[in-house]
């Protein structure tokens, strides 16, 4: 199960790393620096408090706050 989590949580940088060479060729750095820094916070608090209540509840607000975001911006 730890292995599991490594390689997720090493897919999930990558996929990181490709989100945000698209954001910022599509938008802008201001743009790029707030959701790296949205998806570090994520990250750290995914591997304290994993399969607790409040990284659901962290998630939820995560999506929320990408998908307002996103219809903001475009």
């Amino acid at each position: 199960m730890k292995k599991f989590g490594r390689i997720s949580f090493y897919s999930g940088i990558i996929m990181v790393i490709l989100f945000g060479a698209i954001l910022l060729f599509l938008i802008s750095w201001k743009i790029f620096i707030f959701f790296s820094s949205l998806i570090v916070i994520r990250f750290i608090v995914d591997n304290k408090y994993r399969n607790t209540k409040f990284s659901a509840v962290f998630n939820i607000i995560f999506c929320i706050i990408i998908i307002i975001f996103v219809n903001v911006v475009k």
